[in-house]
């Protein structure tokens, strides 16, 4: 299985405002098992979040693209208005959505989505010509990623940016819940150098902590493959 720390700036024009709903952080694929995946949703605290669901759309062209895989109706986030939802094993978990591998390290898009209207299982690519056939509902936050070939994303997807050949092992906002998409920050699953800039600590349910600035660092897999000798 193929896993990386990936950091950049994409050209993302989607901005957020100080405690809007967004994807805050999202970890995807880690060195071993993949039991610590999750996203990370900032919000207003103690903020009714039902009315939004978290969705992933499969995007491989050598499986199921266009199908739903995952859409989890949120709950109510805590009093620093963060809400996890992720693997068993993640720290600060409001929400369990499996044990393992429940967000795939393919290519898909992941979507925060309010008033969502599909389930579940819905193919929303029947034609199968890479592109949506229809609206899902509001798109809160959107991000893509892509693990190479011709895959899709859909709905107009900023891509995560990759390392080399390696596709993004997750993203993180910096600043913490104000920053705007444009900055993607990424993480390694227990730490990254904090002194350098572009990297960012895991901190699911805590404020995101952003070693700089700027992403202007790569790391390559066989970096992150030190942190865990």
């Amino acid at each position: 299985m193929k896993k990386a720390i990936v950091c950049g700036i994409a050209a993302i024009a989607l901005a957020s405002t100080a405690q809007a709903q967004v994807i805050n952080e999202l970890m995807i694929s880690h060195a071993g098992t993949d039991n610590q995946e999750f996203v990370e949703i900032c919000a207003q605290p103690n903020e009714d979040l039902s009315g939004l669901t978290f969705v992933v759309i499969e995007g491989d062209t050598t499986s199921n693209y266009g199908t739903i895989d995952v859409a989890v109706t949120l709950g109510t986030a805590g009093p620093d208005g963060y809400y996890v939802a992720g693997n068993t094993a993640v720290a600060n978990l409001d929400q369990d959505i499996g044990a393992s591998n429940v967000l795939e390290n393919g290519t898909n898009t992941f979507l925060l989505v309010s008033g969502f209207t599909g389930a579940q299982g819905d193919d929303i690519d029947a034609d199968g010509d890479g592109v949506a056939d229809g609206s899902i509902g509001t798109i809160v936050d959107i991000i893509g990623r892509n693990d190479g070939g011709p895959d899709f994303v859909y709905y107009g997807a900023p891509l995560m940016p990759a390392d080399g050949s390696f596709a993004a092992a997750g993203v993180a906002r910096c600043e913490d819940c104000t920053g705007s998409l444009d900055q993607l920050l990424c993480f390694g699953v227990n730490n990254c150098d904090l002194g350098t800039d572009g990297y960012a600590n895991i901190t699911p349910g805590a404020a995101n902590q952003c070693g700089g600035s700027t992403a202007t660092e790569e790391a390559s897999w066989g970096d992150v493959k030190s942190m865990f000798r």
